[in-house]
């Protein structure tokens, strides 16, 4: 046969077989037990926008927030009586009597912000469990609908992990990123660091003596599967900084020269811009004679709450004692920072004993550090998932870290929510991977999109019954 003959035969065969993919359907007649999917299908159905209750028909009623959760069709759980059992008992928060009021107050205060034109940040720090937004994004989506607020929070030009469920992040190649938090401050390019414990600068190029201007941009575009209140920011916040010194500043926004400074200091500077009609994303571009860090973006709306996911790939916790503490004091207060999430464990129970056993000391001098800081925010810490590395990990380290959070969490007066004990306890993790789609991936630690969106409706269903208890009695009171 002659190769275009060949050539042509293979093209078909190719086209027949696409064509087929795309037009049988996603789930397809079975035989002696077995089923068959297709495997085209079910990956476009998967990226498609739905409500949660839809993706989890049998969950706890949670208020009508639209599309909470972005990225799955319909999911048919083929053993619905594990999920359902883990969804009839639902672990609550956990705290001291002191803390609950506090947390009530706190509650009060978010309740009154679209009322008072205000928005507050709530950071939610994580290791790898919380990247792509999968756990943060339907916890925001529901927090936005109970108190007002939009957009997506805090992220840099330039981000580990650039594509989650609400954004893609493009940028130049003249954005560093810089993990400050992961070495000495003397190994850093610039030492400082805030919020984020991560940032991104620009420095200006040099040819025999000469600084030549240094142009980069970014782009941040909205998921065409993100919820709503995601894509209604009106306001876009930059915070950046700069070697002390004259320098012809420029920062562009979508092709408007927004801001120009001749002089930039080297403390911590914020711009604000207004956005009007936003709805695919935004772009925007700096322009720099001398070395420029950008701490931190934010999309967001001018009231309500905004909620920043902040992954810390490979931490054992977040580092609040390796950040600038005048830095980090400044954010806080400009973003109104009352409450932060701690999710992490994974890391300390994959190094095994000696890391568990250090947990508790860790946890316990970051937490100080924090308040030091910032005295009276409120903390909520996020248990650690199961995982199911070795046996042992399973049975004995996750449980131990479990408790371990637990204790130090209720001793430093913050609330606490049990992951573990949501997951099923020991070995949760051989059986979420046993369900039909899988709620933990094949390395059995980090959760699929389905398992992020079990485990966040059931963090968003113990955060439902501690808030909508003060939002009632407060709106009898109104009446």
């Amino acid at each position: 046969m002659k190769p275009i003959r060949i050539f042509l035969f293979l093209f078909l065969l190719l086209l027949f077989l696409v064509a087929g993919y795309g037009l049988l359907p996603s789930g397809l007649p079975g035989f002696a037990g077995l089923s068959f999917r297709n495997p085209i299908r079910t990956a476009l159905e998967r990226y498609s926008q739905t409500p949660l209750h839809k993706l989890l028909p049998n969950a706890p009623p949670v208020q009508d927030t639209g599309n909470i959760i972005p990225m799955l069709k319909p999911v048919i759980y083929h053993q619905q009586a594990f999920t359902d059992s883990l969804l009839s008992a639902i672990p609550p928060l956990e705290y001291t009597g002191a803390t609950g009021k506090k947390w009530e107050a706190l509650i009060r205060y978010y309740q009154n912000l679209r009322k008072n034109g205000h928005s507050s940040h709530i950071l939610y720090y994580g290791d790898s469990q919380i990247e792509g937004d999968r756990i943060t994004g339907p916890v925001r989506d529901s927090l936005q609908h109970w108190f007002g607020g939009g957009g997506p929070g805090l992220f840099l030009p330039v981000m580990t992990v650039p594509v989650t469920a609400t954004l893609r992040i493009e940028a130049d190649r003249a954005w560093h990123l810089e993990a400050c938090d992961r070495k000495p401050a003397a190994e850093r390019t610039f030492p400082e660091t805030g919020i984020l414990l991560e940032h991104v600068y620009l420095s200006p190029l040099k040819n025999d003596g000469q600084t030549t201007p240094v142009r980069a941009s970014f782009k941040a575009t909205f998921q065409p599967f993100a919820s709503r209140s995601v894509k209604t920011p009106d306001k876009i916040r930059i915070w950046f900084r700069g070697q002390e010194g004259p320098m012809d500043l420029r920062i562009q926004f979508d092709n408007m020269e927004i801001t120009r400074k001749e002089n930039v200091s080297d403390s911590l500077q914020e711009f604000s811009g207004v956005l009007t009609g936003i709805s695919s994303g935004v772009s925007c571009t700096f322009e720099v004679t001398r070395p420029v860090v950008v701490e931190g973006v934010s999309l967001e709306k001018s009231a309500g709450i905004v909620v920043d996911n902040i992954p810390l790939r490979g931490r054992l916790m977040a580092y609040f004692s390796r950040a600038d503490r005048t830095l980090l004091k400044q954010m806080l207060i400009s973003l109104d920072v009352r409450m932060v999430i701690l999710q992490f464990g994974l890391n300390s129970v994959a190094g095994g004993k000696e890391q568990v056993s250090a947990f508790a000391g860790i946890l316990h001098h970051q937490i100080k550090t924090l308040r030091a800081i910032q005295p009276g925010i409120m903390i909520l810490v996020v248990g650690n998932t199961d995982m199911n590395v070795t046996p042992e990990a399973s049975d004995s380290l996750s449980k131990k870290l479990s408790d371990i959070q637990r204790k130090v969490a209720l001793e430093e007066g913050c609330l606490f929510w049990d992951s573990y004990r949501a997951m099923g306890g020991s070995g949760s993790a051989l059986k979420w991977m046993k369900n039909n789609p899988p709620l933990i991936r094949p390395d059995y630690v980090h959760l699929s999109m389905e398992g992020s969106v079990l485990l966040s409706s059931m963090l968003i269903r113990a955060l439902q019954q501690e808030i909508m208890p003060v939002i009632s009695a407060e709106e009898t009171k109104a009446e």
